[in-house]
């Protein structure tokens, strides 16, 4: 472990100074690329658990895709709730009327 040293402003360092300062950093370099590979690790873990769901819902992604194209792949997944809100007020209009609307149309869809 790098023990941080407290050096002088001016102050010549000695080859064993300089030996130590160069230990600390090559260990903060192995740690860096240690902790880079972790995560690239988990990405790589995630991207193929979630190229499986999309893929379980019904619509092929592959885990080498991009996360965009991933991301665009979910939102084609049906979620088949649909449902309508009808208000049938005898004092607002006689025959009632669709008041809204609500659950995910399985692709973009305009409603009118």
């Amino acid at each position: 472990m790098y023990k941080k040293q407290n050096f002088r402003p001016g102050e010549v360092l000695s080859a064993a100074q300089m030996d130590h300062i160069e230990e600390g950093l090559v260990e903060i370099e192995k740690n860096v690329i240690e902790t880079l590979e972790d995560v690239k690790k988990h990405v790589s873990d995630v991207k193929e658990r979630l190229a499986d769901v999309i893929t379980e819902k019904g619509v092929p992604t592959a885990s080498n895709e991009s996360f965009d194209d991933m991301i665009a792949n979910a939102k084609k997944i049906s979620t088949g709730a649909y449902g309508m809100i009808i208000n049938t007020s005898l004092y607002t209009k006689p025959y009632g009327y669709v008041c809204g609307i609500y659950g995910l149309l399985p692709t973009e869809t305009e409603v009118s």
